[in-house]
């Protein structure tokens, strides 16, 4: 005898499990009942009954996976965030660069095993770098990816906090960098992380299952963004005429940047997936024929749909210095010029 000759699993079964779980999950019926909705599409073979069950089943694993988190919910606002990048992108090359200098080094020494021909890089470390925590992926394959970023936000414990805190936000997993980042938005999101009293600010980071941005709440205008970011993130300003001698005093700092205002001069979106769009701001604390030139990555540029040329805004970003650009020769030049990898752009009030 089966499941399905016991319990009749059609749709009213379906209702009744999302709403018992909806209670215990802390999730509304609605929420679960889109996320059913989306597995169920996936489950294309089977009778409607076996795709109910193995819908349900899923929906049930990610349950346990998040409900068995240690993460907490915080009310945060996303501010903005650089480039997404690729954690084991290097540590899987420089493996595969000495496999491919000494096969039989790298197989003994175990950071290489073959699959089916295939050299599949290991990870070997038994504890995190820095941390010194117990990796719990040693001896394991290195994934083909792993993405991550970094949000600038601000964040509260409610019932703890009386007013919005600096907060750091890693965010790991694909289904963040590919998928929309809901910035300007109060949110309820669970977390992983602490408060350092040291630094000022919560640093936390994503937990897998627990952590998503299906909570999301009312949505701040642009004066209410950039005025949020002057009181939690004061201390950050810097004029845009003082850009490079703060560079010079902080370059040391893994994790420096800074927040600036200017008129916006010129802005270019580029609608080409993964290509970087930029903005061009310039004040009268730079001097004449100097502006200051931001390069924005395509996860962010939305941002550039809400500013338009002559406007003030509020810029947030990691300065650096590079090499000019000769726009009639299309190259290089030698000249030192200081230049910004912009985490945000928001008009700020007339």
């Amino acid at each position: 005898m089966t499941m399905s000759q016991v319990i009749q699993i059609d749709a009213t079964y379906v209702a009744t499990k999302l709403k018992e779980w909806a209670a215990k999950s802390g999730k509304t019926p609605d929420e679960l009942q889109t996320q059913f909705q989306d597995i169920f599409a996936k489950c294309e073979a089977g009778t409607e009954a076996g795709r109910f069950k193995k819908a349900l089943n899923l929906l049930k694993r990610s349950f346990e996976t998040s409900m068995n988190s240690n993460a907490v919910t915080y009310k945060v606002i996303l501010l903005g965030m650089p480039s997404p990048y690729d954690a084991v992108k290097k540590r899987r090359e420089d493996i595969l660069d000495r496999y491919a200098k000494t096969p039989g080094e790298s197989i003994t020494s175990g950071e290489v095993v073959l699959a089916n021909g295939i050299a599949v890089p290991m990870d070997l470390n038994k504890t995190f770098p820095g941390s010194g925590k117990e990796n719990p992926f040693y001896g394991k394959p290195i994934p083909n990816h792993s993405w991550m970023t970094n949000i600038i936000a601000v964040a509260m414990k409610p019932e703890e906090d009386k007013k919005w805190m600096p907060a750091s936000i890693s965010l790991r997993g694909e289904e963040f960098i590919q998928g929309d980042i809901p910035f300007g938005q109060e949110m309820d999101i669970r977390l992983n992380g602490t408060f350092n009293g040291g630094q000022g600010r919560y640093l936390l980071n994503s937990s897998k299952g627990a952590t998503n941005f299906s909570t999301l709440g009312r949505e701040l205008s642009s004066d209410e963004v950039s005025n949020l970011i002057d009181e939690v993130y004061g201390e950050k300003f810097v004029l845009a005429g003082n850009l490079v001698e703060n560079l010079e005093a902080t370059k040391s700092d893994p994790g420096r940047f800074i927040v600036t205002e200017g008129i916006l001069n010129s802005h270019y979106k580029n609608t080409e997936p993964g290509k970087l769009s930029s903005i061009v701001i310039s004040d009268e604390t730079l001097d004449l024929g100097e502006t200051v030139r931001g390069f924005v990555d395509s996860s962010i540029s939305s941002m550039l749909d809400k500013v338009e040329n002559g406007d003030t805004v509020t810029v947030i970003g990691r300065t650096s210095m590079g090499k000019g650009y000769d726009t009639e020769r299309k190259c290089k030049t030698d000249e030192d010029v200081l230049m910004m990898n912009v985490y945000a752009v928001i008009p700020r009030p007339e």
